[in-house]
């Protein structure tokens, strides 16, 4: 056995409180084997795995109780049994990076695995066991919450046929994209000339059919949060042009994009950084319809708020909180909101669901299907994660290198590509096969 885990306690200290991120944990790692602890934020996984290595800050931390039995082989090769907890620094640092060491956010293979919440372990075994025969209601919680488990949307029209990024047959496209590029310039020298340029986007055409989600896939930096933003005027083109309902908007000036801008919104990745901290919820809702002439009063506009924050399922009492209050999964509700509040017709959301804990995910995802159905919006969905893909969008197109290398309906992509990169990145994404695991 390579390490043992027994009735671990850590305690951190947070102000005046005292925080019990870890209770009683025990588990044990053979040598040569991948281990796999899960669970969402908060759960305590990351503080385990820190306290296994010694690395999180003394001055706020305590073990109560427990043991982190190590099996250190000294570089003469002889072997001792040393507890993690009760060794001096000097020695501890000995062994982390030359024995134990610790890839960050990375956690894909195992062959057993212990599920955590609330600072306990609730469930372990073989993986196969577990994912096929979970015992526990917080593991089956987590499994049904993967977006493949979740119910698929009902379809109720025939989905589009495409062409080279147009629709092929009748029906309004709401946004067009022609020949789009997006080219930020490379600079060197003392003067700081122009010597080359990052082709971020380079020659995109799409048409986004309204009421549909067209999901935009990729790898980092493929080019299509660029594409989304530049879509809505966030960032300017090289060249081409967007059509929005049949007006050329590509080169508008701020006063004449203005009309458009209520009806084409976004949603971004990282809710906190795009809640201003000093505005209540109510705030952060009716300015913006204040701004567009939304409301003939005040109260009005909180009365179209509240409605809106009902529709997202947030507690009556929010609109009069502040962002800090919120989790990570309730700030993005409150972001889809502030989108809502100005009744677009098209919004962009940029990955959206890639911060959130799993079960968090699949409510945000139910929400914006619901909305989509009861409100017809037409949606840009930006992601990396194709089980969201799958479950969400009508169509999808998969970015490389700033541009679109295949695009048709979700079901033609994810089932019979046709793209050697598409075949290469569908290969690549890790999936729960229920039904290989029974």
């Amino acid at each position: 056995m390579l390490l043992e885990v027994n009735n671990l306690k850590t305690w951190l200290r947070a102000g005046k409180e005292t925080v019990h991120a870890v209770e009683d944990v025990s588990f044990r790692i053979d040598r040569g084997e991948t281990f796999c602890l899960v669970g969402e934020s908060g759960s305590g996984k990351s503080v385990s795995a820190l306290s296994v290595i010694q690395l999180l800050p003394p001055d706020i931390t305590q073990h109560p109780g427990g043991e982190i039995l190590f099996d250190y082989r000294h570089p003469d090769g002889r072997h001792e049994r040393v507890d993690m907890l009760s060794l001096p620094e000097e020695r501890r640092r000995a062994i982390r990076g030359s024995r134990i060491a610790m890839i960050f956010q990375e956690a894909q293979m195992a062959q057993r695995l212990a599920v955590m919440r609330l600072g306990k372990i609730v469930e372990s075994g073989p993986v196969r066991q577990v994912l096929s025969q979970p015992a526990h209601a917080y593991t089956r919680q987590l499994i049904d919450a993967l977006p493949e488990n979740l119910r698929r949307r009902r379809v109720t029209e025939v989905r589009p046929a495409v062409e080279a990024g147009r629709a092929t047959d009748p029906g309004e496209v709401l946004v067009r994209v022609e020949d789009f590029r997006i080219h930020f310039p490379v600079r060197k020298g003392l003067l700081r000339r122009v010597v080359d340029h990052v082709r971020a986007v380079d020659g995109v055409s799409l048409d986004i059919r309204r009421g549909q989600v067209l999901a935009l896939v990729g790898e980092s930096g493929c080019g299509k949060t660029t594409l989304g933003r530049g879509i809505l005027r966030l960032l300017e083109a090289t060249s081409g042009s967007i059509q929005f309902q049949g007006d050329d908007i590509t080169r508008l000036s701020r006063r004449e994009l203005r009309p458009f801008r209520r009806r084409m919104q976004i949603i971004f990745q990282d809710p906190a950084s795009s809640l201003n901290p000093r505005l209540t919820v109510a705030e952060a809702l009716t300015e913006p319809m204040a701004v567009h002439g939304i409301g003939a009063s005040h109260e009005e506009r909180l009365a179209l708020a509240q409605a809106v924050i009902e529709q997202v399922q947030l507690p009556p009492d929010s609109l009069w909180r502040y962002p800090h209050e919120f989790s990570g999964g309730q700030r993005q509700r409150i972001g889809i909101a502030r989108a809502l509040v100005l009744n677009p017709s098209f919004i962009v959301c940029d990955e959206v669901t890639s911060a959130l804990d799993v079960s968090v995910q699949a409510e945000i995802l139910q929400i914006l299907q619901a909305l989509k159905e009861e409100r017809g919006l037409t949606l840009l969905f930006i992601t990396h994660n194709m089980g969201v893909v799958e479950y969400l969008a009508d169509s999808m197109a998969v970015m490389y290198q700033g541009k679109v290398v295949e695009y048709g309906p979700t079901d033609r992509v994810c089932r019979q590509p046709e793209n050697d990169y598409t075949r290469r990145l569908l290969a690549a994404v890790p999936r729960l096969d229920l039904a290989a695991l029974a």
